[in-house]
């Protein structure tokens, strides 16, 4: 009855996680809406700590292992999972973009500095799966909003871009 409803398993699986209510996207994005979005570098800062510190939790880090197996099967198997990651990676550097843009920066260099932190980001989530080491990875995240939090203040040149 699944593959009736579904077509493949591939598709359950990306059905099954859209309505994942414990998925970061979506908290942070609740977050945002109560809140607010961030009115600084720092409040960005602050925020994207805080969703670090959800990957955390026991619960969403043990659905990683199957966010890296949709990974490399997308990459490996494009017609299966690609369109799933592609959607996952454009939401979340939608998201991030969207709040640097709030924070003055020009479309084009919040979609640039998204990209890095996104991208940079995941690989500080499955890395690792394979070694253990989340204290690693969490410095690791720190130190990477270290370097990045000097560049979401906006400049005169993205006044311009606007």
């Amino acid at each position: 009855m699944l593959l009736y409803y579904f077509g493949t398993k591939e598709r359950l699986v990306s059905e099954a996680l859209a309505i994942d209510e414990r998925r970061p996207l979506l908290r942070i994005r609740e977050a945002v809406a109560a809140a607010g979005p961030p009115e600084d570098a720092a409040g960005l800062r602050r925020l994207l700590d805080g969703m670090w510190r959800q990957f955390g939790c026991p619960d969403l880090r043990a659905a990683l292992p199957l966010y890296l197996e949709m990974m490399t099967t997308s990459l490996l198997h494009p017609d299966r999972y690609g369109p799933l990651m592609r959607d996952l990676l454009t939401e979340w550097t939608d998201l991030v973009a969207g709040l640097l843009r709030g924070l003055g920066l020009s479309g084009e260099r919040a979609a640039h500095e998204a990209t890095v932190l996104v991208d940079a980001g995941f690989g500080l989530l499955f890395v690792p799966l394979a070694t253990g080491d989340w204290e690693r990875a969490t410095t690791a995240y720190g130190l990477l909003l270290d370097r990045l939090e000097p560049g979401w203040r906006a400049t005169p040149d993205d006044c311009r871009d606007a």
